[in-house]
């Protein structure tokens, strides 16, 4: 059971009737968060007509992974508190003065958005795009739009919402997944390659929504380039001469350059190593510990999302290995696994884990030790 909650990110000054975001995280004694809360937040307000993204007031909303953001529209002006609880002892509450702003355009007084937005349409437009990998582009948007769900019309997440298209060719690429890089910054996610950099693309909505429910105007869209060479091959060398692992820009759901031990590596000639049996299976078991639940779009039970750069608390140790080891059962290849897990007086975590194979009998050991200042090599 979470010792208390926090209240993040809640903005000081709401604009009446505009959506805004905060951040609820449930914690333990020990400040670290309780990544295995179950119970539910039940909010409260001085606002009666308050509005919390996607129904209040609500029976309980759930903190899945103990941190969870939510959105938020005051519609009573002046001060006013929110308060979120679990039934138990676990409470926090934030304190605002909710100011009206009046229909028309210019910046307020700190800058955050153009007045108005409360009132009417914010006249939100697509300002850029830009390739990041041969199946990436990020797109930015001139203000804030909707973001709630993947599932929802018009919604940013949605990747129905975005056409992405090649225009040598007349092509319209499939966009297949999309996620909030910035603000005001959505990275779309194709299926099919880019075309190279002396080819112009399109990237743009008809549907997408602004925070009030109006539609984007104009620009809808934004041309940009396809990807260098050498953007595609400098990072590439670099993390081969470091012997790191590569990511193959062709294939975005690979792992990310900065993971450890990535499965694609390049030889002296350029070309990827292949790798099979044990050797194969330590890399596949590896990635599963290192990747965060999500990244996989298609695999939504992937990975457990170790994150070496954070410290992790004894308390977590006995639900951590247990994680393990059923990861690595996931792989086809393993017959039975076991991990051990101890953290030392120093902040070093060591984590071993023994996978014996089908059909050999092999049993493999992997391991790595990790502190707060990331690997420990």
């Amino acid at each position: 059971m979470a010792a208390y909650f926090d209240i993040e990110q809640f903005p000081k000054d709401p604009i009446l009737g505009f959506q805004h975001r905060f951040r609820v995280t449930a914690r333990l004694a020990s400040g670290a968060i309780d990544a295995a809360y179950a119970g539910l937040a039940y909010f409260t307000s001085s606002d009666a007509a308050i509005v919390i993204d996607p129904l209040f007031p609500l029976p309980g909303q759930p903190i899945p992974g103990g941190t969870k953001i939510f959105n938020v529209k005051m519609n009573t002006e002046g001060p006013q508190t929110v308060t979120v609880q679990d039934g138990f002892t676990a409470a926090a509450t934030a304190r605002c003065n909710v100011r009206f702003r009046a229909q028309g355009w210019g910046l307020e007084d700190e800058g955050y958005m153009p007045y108005g937005d409360a009132t009417s349409g914010i006249g939100v437009s697509i300002r850029k795009a830009k390739a990041i990998t041969t199946r990436e582009v990020d797109v930015t948007v001139s203000n804030l739009v909707q973001d709630n769900s993947q599932y929802l019309a018009g919604d940013a997440l949605n990747p129905s919402t975005w056409t992405v298209e090649r225009l040598d060719i007349g092509q319209l690429l499939h966009v297949v997944a999309v996620t909030q890089v910035g603000t005001y910054t959505y990275r779309l996610m194709t299926l099919e390659e880019l075309g190279p950099v002396s080819v112009t693309h399109r990237a743009g909505s008809t549907t997408l929504k602004d925070t009030s429910g109006a539609l984007i105007v104009s620009p809808r869209s934004a041309d940009f380039l396809g990807l260098l060479d050498e953007d595609k091959t400098t990072e590439q060398r670099a993390l081969t001469t470091s012997k790191s692992a590569v990511r193959d820009l062709a294939n975005p759901q690979l792992p990310l350059p900065n993971w450890h031990a990535g499965t694609l590596q390049l030889d002296a000639g350029g070309d990827y190593k292949l790798e099979s049996g044990a050797s194969l299976v330590r890399k596949l078991i590896l990635r599963r510990l290192f990747s965060t639940p999500g990244d996989f779009f298609h695999l939504p039970n992937y990975g457990i999302g170790i994150k070496l750069k954070e410290p992790i608390p004894s308390t977590k140790l006995a639900s951590l290995k247990s994680q393990i080891e059923l990861q690595c059962l996931q792989e086809r290849e393993v017959a039975q696994a076991s991990a051990s897990i101890t953290l030392a007086t120093n902040g070093v975590l060591t984590v071993t884990v023994k996978a014996k194979l089908r059909p050999t009998g092999e049993v493999l050991e992997i391991g790595f030790k990790s502190n707060d200042k990331g690997l420990v090599l």
